[in-house]
């Protein structure tokens, strides 16, 4: 009977030992086929995200991409993560990129009238018109002046002269809707064009007028351009194909003989013939017909066309003349007192004939 109890303690000794070391080798099988997981190397500044009681991740943790596995032994900064979108004040999103300066638009400066260095000009009593007290002058009185006034008669226009002198250096003055009265009505100041071009489109603006320039402005008729203007050094070109009255100067740019002295003598004979703002005759017999180079360069040189495009950037290229029509009949034919008035309705200048 001991004998057999003995047996059987050797018997579970030895299972007791094949159990533990299926056991070891179950937990050595074990951490071989699942290692330990990595800690994430992408870290927001706070602790690494981990798994809830229940399984899922927490809001927020990074992880891999869709489709893509991590195979044991691959290190996780290798696995594309996505950014986590997290309110934590540990992350930082990127900074926008600064917004580049917007350039400014082109923008156009009209001249400007001059101010006055007062608000009242120093004058003598002497020098105020009788009916008008002191505070009533214009900062511009005697400034622009009234030059001449022609009332007109019957065959001829009248005429009313205005010239500037005494304005600071490089200033101007507007005298658009100053208005010119008489004992028996008044007229106004109108616009003109500053710079008439060939095509004829110009609209006409405010005139601004410089030291020593002039307007005149004519009472009665009409301009033959259809526009009031200033001139400029090519405008004497107008009159071969419009009928000015009072008529232009025919002061034009003559091209340099230099530039013409290699063509044959019958077309430098006929260029010479032209003058101050001719316009050639194509037809012209004295004009060699076969000359192909003589016609081209007529062409290209004597026109208002080609003057302006030639000569507008020269620094003279403006006149200091301007010349517009207004409304007669408000000046009495034999004695007027003709008053100046600015756009406050301060008195400018005082004229009697």
């Amino acid at each position: 009977m001991s004998g057999h109890g003995g047996g059987g303690g050797g018997a579970n000794g030895i299972v007791a030992i094949i159990a533990i070391v299926v056991l070891v080798v179950a937990l050595i099988v074990a951490f071989t086929l699942f290692p330990k997981p990595v800690k994430n190397q992408l870290q927001f500044g706070a602790k690494s995200a981990t798994s809830t009681s229940s399984g899922l991740p927490i809001a927020g943790a990074p992880r891999p991409s869709a489709g893509k596995t991590p195979s044991p032994g691959t290190k996780l900064e290798n696995i594309e993560t996505p950014v986590a979108r997290s309110s934590s004040t540990f992350f930082t999103p990127a900074a926008p990129p600064p917004s580049l300066p917007r350039p400014n638009p082109p923008t156009y400066t009209p001249p400007t009238s001059s101010t006055p260095t007062s608000s009242r000009p120093v004058i003598s009593d002497a020098e105020i018109p009788v009916g008008f007290t002191r505070n009533q002058p214009s900062p511009y009185f005697h400034q622009v002046r009234l030059g001449s006034v022609y009332p007109g008669g019957s065959g001829y226009a009248g005429q009313i002269r205005l010239y500037v002198y005494n304005l600071p250096e490089k200033a101007t003055v507007n005298v658009s809707a100053w208005r010119v009265q008489g004992l028996r009505g008044a007229s106004f100041v109108p616009k003109a064009v500053p710079v008439y071009e060939a095509n004829g489109l110009a609209s006409e603006a405010d005139i601004y007028l410089r030291n020593s320039d002039t307007l005149y402005l004519y009472l009665g008729g009409s301009s033959a351009i259809g526009k009031n203007f200033r001139l400029n050094k090519c405008m004497g070109y107008l009159p071969n194909v419009s009928e000015f009255s009072p008529y232009l100067p025919r002061e034009c740019p003559l091209p340099d003989r230099s530039e013409y002295s290699n063509f044959t003598g019958q077309c430098q004979n006929y260029i010479s013939s032209l003058g101050a703002c001719g316009i050639p005759n194509f037809n012209d017999v004295r004009l060699p017909q076969g000359d192909y180079a003589c016609r081209s360069y007529l062409q290209k040189n004597f026109s208002y066309p080609s003057c302006m495009e030639r000569y507008r950037g020269d620094a003279n290229f403006i006149k200091p003349e301007v010349r517009a029509w207004i409304g007669g009949g408000f000046l009495d034919q034999y004695h007027d007192k003709v008053r100046l008035y600015d756009l406050k309705g301060l008195l400018v200048d005082a004229y009697e004939y």
